[in-house]
């Protein structure tokens, strides 16, 4: 089947692949016949496929190293423990204190295109300290508590551990960090974890992307105009932006660009209208904006 990982034969050696399409019927020449299975399921799924696709098509890849990204070495097996307990949800029934209305009517419009289920982009414009992050927290609690699974994207220099702990400790459900200081074996766990819907949110930087959704609801990117999202220094090269918006389109799932300064590319899906503009122009602290 589709994203099966093979062995086959190459002179005298074997290697090892992917499955990418099937064919019926007898081959137009010779053919070897592959030398076995490396898993005893699909390790990439029909929408992972298409992703590795797709992004070879967008960014001009080779489908390899777009196969390579989605489903990397250190996954040896498919069958490797990576266990994930629930961490106790604090204070979620009492929130920390009342929303601005801009606040409460972006978390009202966003509440509801997550309740429809079906595929939406909306472009998150709030002013500096004007509360986008306890919006996104409400929203994903929301989520994770409908079944599904979030995937929260932020720049790698905003992804510090006291941060993670006070997001995660409010959600009540397993939360994976991920970051370029993982080592491998944590890498491997919570790409397991994802994969088997253990994991229901994850808080990472530019490549969390990549890792195997299966039941997306919800795609965050905070400072979505950052360049940090840009893979620019190993093969594939691609911008995470554009390949959360795509997983997002395939699972159906609502997908959120938030920034107090939206890219180019982010205000231009809101002029063609193929994103939602919502505005946060109230600042949460009462404070004056200094002059400049």
């Amino acid at each position: 089947a589709p994203g099966t990982r093979v062995r086959a034969s190459f002179g005298p050696r074997r290697a090892a692949g992917v499955v990418m399409s099937v064919f019926e019927g007898e081959p137009e020449r010779p053919l070897k016949p592959l030398a076995g299975t490396i898993d005893s399921a699909p390790a990439l799924g029909a929408e992972g496929v298409s992703c590795a696709r797709w992004m070879s098509r967008r960014f001009g890849a080779a489908i390899g190293e777009c196969v390579k990204a989605l489903l990397p070495p250190y996954v040896k097996s498919l069958d490797e423990s990576a266990l994930f307990a629930a961490v106790p949800a604090h204070a979620a029934a009492a929130p920390a204190f009342v929303l601005t209305p801009g606040q409460a009517a972006s978390l009202a419009r966003l509440e509801h295109l997550l309740a429809e289920r079906r595929h939406a982009r909306v472009v998150l414009y709030g002013v500096p300290a004007s509360g986008k992050t306890e919006v996104y927290l409400r929203l994903i609690r929301r989520a994770v508590q409908d079944g599904g699974q979030v995937l929260f994207l932020l720049p790698e220099i905003g992804l510090t551990r006291p941060f993670f702990d006070e997001f995660s400790a409010g959600l009540g459900v397993p939360v994976a960090l991920w970051h370029s200081g993982l080592t491998q074996r944590e890498r491997r766990r919570t790409w397991l974890g994802v994969r088997r819907a253990q994991v229901k949110v994850v808080v990472g930087a530019r490549s969390a992307c990549l890792l195997p959704f299966c039941d997306l609801r919800l795609a965050v990117l905070d400072e979505e105009q950052d360049e940090s999202f840009k893979q620019d220094s190993n093969a594939p090269y691609y911008h995470a932006r554009d390949v959360a918006l795509e997983r997002a389109r395939s699972f159906g799932a609502l997908a959120v660009l938030g920034s107090a300064t939206p890219s180019i590319e982010a205000w231009d899906l809101a002029r063609r209208g193929e994103a939602e503009l919502l505005e946060m122009p109230e600042r949460v602290s009462r404070l004056e904006r200094p002059r400049v």
